[in-house]
């Protein structure tokens, strides 16, 4: 038997304007202080995407199943209220309070949770079968919705003792969140950003820590049990790095004899190699001329990179996570298996580069194959020609990017903005798209 969510399509929810709103949380208010005349909001299965909550007090409200996407929620008070299965991709809820709120199966992929409360809030799974009661559904095999934070900004974040068993906060930024005493059992944080975060005490068994940022991160008394701690980037990185002091202590000669490399063909002078190296510290990396450089496992996590010149570099397996790459000129360079979460690259430069060999013309395409670009700001980006075979760019702004002939095939495209993109002559697995769909 198959059992399908209670929640209506988008055009069954009910539409609910500025107005509307405005008087229910008027008559909620009153409902909160005992007044006569007042009314407990009830906004289940509505329309209520773009609309104002800033600063509202909806304590206790019912939302569920609702539809809030791009919902301005900044400063409000929701505690105790009902979003269970409520999609609220790209809300901005900045500084609003979700204490002891029902938030099970909420998509939440995108908001703005900056200086948010969700202490002692209930983010687990939701399971919802159609038409039956909870005797009905004892031998049922019900739909089971995540909770879903991908890319959510929640620096600061108050998750203390809060339910999310099995959430999802894969490419989320956690930093300096209080996370103590919480349930995060079986919980994904991949490539999440979780630096001087406070998880102490909390329940991290099988977990999924998988590259995530812990540079500062308390684990005190945390039972971390089973999770998987591959790729965890500390303070101090554990696998061995190449030492870099030699050469940033000297490095207006290595540049030197890096650009003669360059200038002829390889023939004299010597290529800057920053393979394995720890960046992050480095200042003024962007100064300088890196084209052709090699840095094969480099780390760069949130290095200020824009209007850098990386044409023609050999960058595979890196991490640039959090990096400024506005502008950046990044023509003809490889980055193969990067990682690239919550970078920014607006305008961005990743068409093929055009070289001449004697009167031979060469060109050489921007290879992103297998980069990780989740949550990624590509706005306006220029990726004519670019090689994207199985890259994930899941939840990325991809709005007003010229893709002209990109090679797409196997690439993740979940919950990507595309407005106005040009999918000209796009690669999708073996046939090309003439038209933008």
């Amino acid at each position: 038997m198959t059992f399908k969510p209670r929640v209506p399509n988008a055009e069954d929810l009910k539409p609910v304007s500025q107005d509307e709103l405005n008087k229910i949380v008027k008559l909620h208010r009153n409902y909160l202080d005992g007044k006569n005349g007042g009314a407990r909001a009830s906004l289940k299965f509505s329309d209520l995407s773009n609309l104002n909550f800033s600063k509202v007090d909806l304590s206790q409200a019912d939302f569920s199943g609702s539809n809030l996407i791009g919902a301005d929620m900044t400063g409000g008070k929701f505690e105790s209220a009902c979003f269970f299965a409520c999609e609220l991709r790209n809300a901005n809820l900045e500084g609003a309070s979700f204490r002891r709120a029902d938030l099970r199966g909420a998509n939440m992929a995108g908001v703005n949770l900056k200086n948010a409360r969700l202490d002692e809030a209930d983010l687990r799974e939701g399971r919802i079968v159609e038409g039956m009661t909870e005797e009905d559904t004892r031998d049922a095999e019900p739909i089971i919705w995540k909770t879903v934070f991908t890319g959510a900004r929640m620096a600061y974040v108050d998750l203390s003792k809060a339910k999310a068993a099995a959430a999802d906060f894969s490419d989320a930024d956690l930093s300096g969140g209080n996370i103590q005493d919480a349930n995060l059992q079986g919980a994904n944080f991949e490539g999440a950003k979780l630096d001087d975060g406070d998880f102490s005490g909390a329940k991290l068994k099988d977990a999924n820590m998988r590259n995530a940022m812990m540079s500062g991160t308390v684990v005190i008394d945390a039972v971390m049990d089973g999770a998987n701690r591959e790729g965890v980037i500390h303070d101090n990185i554990e696998e061995e790095v190449n030492a870099i002091d030699d050469i940033i202590g000297n490095l207006e000669q290595v540049l030197a004899n890096h650009m003669l490399w360059v200038k002829t063909a390889g023939k004299e002078g010597q290529r800057l190699d920053f393979s394995n190296a720890d960046m992050r510290d480095v200042k003024g990396l962007r100064k300088y001329p890196l084209t052709a450089v090699k840095a094969i496992g480099g780390i760069f996590i949130g290095q200020n990179l824009e209007l850098v010149h990386m044409q023609s570099a050999q960058l595979d397996k890196s991490d640039f996570r959090d990096c400024n790459m506005k502008k950046a000129d990044l023509r003809g360079s490889s980055f193969k298996d990067c990682i690239f979460s919550r970078a920014d690259l607006r305008r961005a430069k990743l068409s093929p580069l055009e070289i001449s060999v004697g009167a031979v013309k060469h060109s050489m395409p921007t290879n992103l194959s297998g980069a990780r670009l989740r949550c990624v700001d590509m706005e306006e980006a220029d990726l004519k020609g670019c090689i994207l075979i199985g890259a994930d760019l899941a939840h990325s702004d991809l709005r007003g990017v010229d893709l002209t002939g990109a090679n797409l095939t196997g690439a993740n495209l979940e919950g990507a903005n595309l407005t106005g993109a040009n999918l000209e002559g796009v690669i999708w697995g073996n046939e090309a798209v003439e038209e933008a769909s």
